[in-house]
């Protein structure tokens, strides 16, 4: 079995259970959150003086916080529709073809791409 095939095979499921409401929310708080956890942390960089005292709770425990929880949602909301498919006794024995000539497709695996290395460097920080 060839490294693409094994790519595909483990690649097919995860994006069928992950097409549901609770990874989508997961995954627009935790975008959400980086967005507005970068553009704080350039505010603070830029800012002539001391910031508000009350904004290292917003930029260090909150959105943090929230990013976290976008990150457990996505994975969850896989786990509840896979096995909700599962309970109903449609899992399909094979999984539909992921088309990548398809661009909403690319987007969403340049999206993936760009937001996972996001959230490196905002851990690594």
């Amino acid at each position: 079995m060839s490294p693409q095939t094994t790519v595909r095979d483990w690649a097919r499921p995860i994006y069928f259970f992950s097409q549901n409401t609770i990874s989508f929310i997961g995954v627009t708080l935790t975008t959400s959150s980086a967005i507005t956890l970068i553009a704080f942390w350039i505010y603070d960089f830029v800012l002539p003086g001391p910031p508000h005292p009350y904004i290292g709770l917003l930029i260090f425990l909150t959105l943090p916080a929230i990013f976290i929880l976008g990150l457990l949602l996505i994975p969850a909301g896989i786990y509840l529709r896979r096995r909700k498919i599962q309970r109903a006794g449609e899992l399909p024995s094979v999984y539909p073809e992921i088309d990548l000539k398809a661009p909403i497709v690319q987007h969403g695996i340049l999206f993936v791409a760009v937001a996972t290395m996001v959230n490196v460097i905002i851990f690594s920080c």
